[in-house]
């Protein structure tokens, strides 16, 4: 390694004379260039580093994005599901929209009776006054989805995520909701009102949600 002993030069230094000698000395000159090159070298070497981590975690975060079920909605494969849907028609009744992905829709008082909705997505959608009555919503996630005054009677909810979803005033008799995902607060809610028995599955609603 390349090395100027400046320490044992200044030692020796009388004055004034002899420091400008130093410091004027072409082989302190070199290596002190070496060493201003140096670092810039290593501060643009930092900085390509950087630009080549964020650049790596950007693509890491966009891959989870786009593979996480929570955040599936924002795929192109949402979007293609979401443009090839009628959604101002709002009748889906006994269609089969199995792994339906849907992202902040308006699909308040729509008729989904009897669908095929199992693995459905629906991430921020409005199903206010909607329909559901017997429709099969095992494995779907319903994420941040407005279900106030929904009509989940006799639905199948197995293995159904509802976290951060409303659920105020909606109608669950005989409804099945095993091993479904509730927020502690709506399950409360849920638990005053839960009554029957699911037609297909033979699950009590109340037992279903562990009242």
């Amino acid at each position: 390694m390349l090395h100027y002993d400046l320490k044992a030069n200044v030692r020796q230094v009388k004055g004034m004379g002899d420091m400008q000698r130093i410091f004027s000395n072409r082989s302190f000159r070199m290596h002190a260039g070496i060493y201003r090159n140096g670092s810039k070298l290593i501060a643009k070497i930092l900085v390509l580093v950087c630009t080549a981590m964020i650049w790596v975690m950007s693509s890491m975060m966009i891959e989870v994005n786009l593979t996480h079920p929570l955040a599936i909605a924002a795929s192109s494969s949402v979007i293609k599901v979401q443009d090839s849907l009628d959604t101002d028609n709002k009748d889906f009744s006994g269609q089969s929209l199995v792994q339906l992905e849907l992202s902040g829709t308006d699909l308040g008082d729509a008729d989904f009776s009897d669908a095929d909705l199992r693995g459905a997505v629906f991430n921020g959608v409005n199903l206010r006054g909607a329909n559901l009555q017997r429709a099969d919503l095992s494995d779907a996630i319903m994420y941040v989805t407005n279900l106030t005054d929904a009509d989940l009677t006799d639905a199948n909810l197995n293995s159904t995520m509802l976290l951060m979803s409303r659920l105020k005033n909606t109608k669950i008799e005989g409804a099945d909701f095993t091993y479904s995902a509730i927020d502690r607060e709506q399950l409360f809610d849920l638990c005053k009102r839960a009554s029957g028995t699911n037609p297909i599955t033979g699950a009590d609603t109340r037992e279903s949600l562990e009242c």
